[in-house]
């Protein structure tokens, strides 16, 4: 390893090599007004309970909307959402604005071709330093159909694409379950900004 100073931008330049997906997390702020992120920080956290995470700077224009509301939806992005994903991760009036959306549970706007869409309700929050974590408790979800859709990833600055699925490989049994879950007990964990945030 290199003993070069540790400062923020080699810090985000390093976090950047751990490739993620993308996605929008939605919400209706208290006025009944939508709200929206781009965020790369979703997780998976729990199945029993079935909980995920995700983080949000503490100087986005909508963190206090966000803290108050009881319930949001996560938008996991195909890899032909990239356009919203865009409009998403910058700050505007109303990102919503001549938007086709579907009004799923308690009012959320859902976004049509998302890869999945997990609803929850607001779970805790915690400190994450210039962040803050928001942990949910998914309470419904939908998938596309057909599954195997191509994601919308996100690395090194930049959107990518994977590799066609003739070039894909399985996991180590030891390492994945069927599904793609990890049998350890110790999942990741994921957090910092999304490939812009609000």
């Amino acid at each position: 390893m290199q003993n070069a100073p540790f400062d923020q931008i080699r810090f985000r330049e390093a976090l950047g090599r751990f490739p993620t997906g993308v996605a929008v997390v939605t919400a209706c702020a208290a006025d009944g007004e939508p709200i929206g992120m781009t965020i790369n920080s979703f997780s998976s956290v729990s199945l029993d309970p079935p909980l995920v995470l995700f983080s949000i700077a503490r100087r986005a224009k909508s963190f206090a909307a966000w803290q108050a509301v009881s319930h949001y939806a996560v938008n996991v992005l195909a890899e032909d959402q990239e356009a919203l994903s865009n409009r998403f991760a910058k700050a505007g009036p109303d990102r919503f604005a001549d938007l086709a959306v579907e009004a799923g549970p308690h009012g959320l706007p859902l976004f049509r071709g998302a890869l999945a869409v997990l609803v929850c309700e607001a779970h805790a929050r915690y400190d994450g330093g210039d962040h803050e974590i928001f942990l949910g408790r998914v309470t419904a979800l939908s998938t596309a159909e057909p599954a195997g859709g191509a994601p919308l990833v996100f690395f090194s600055g930049r959107y990518r694409r994977l590799a066609a699925s003739g070039q894909a490989h399985v996991a180590p049994g030891d390492s994945l379950s069927p599904r793609g879950i990890r049998r350890s007990a110790a999942d990741g964990e994921s957090g910092g900004s999304a490939p812009a945030t609000s």
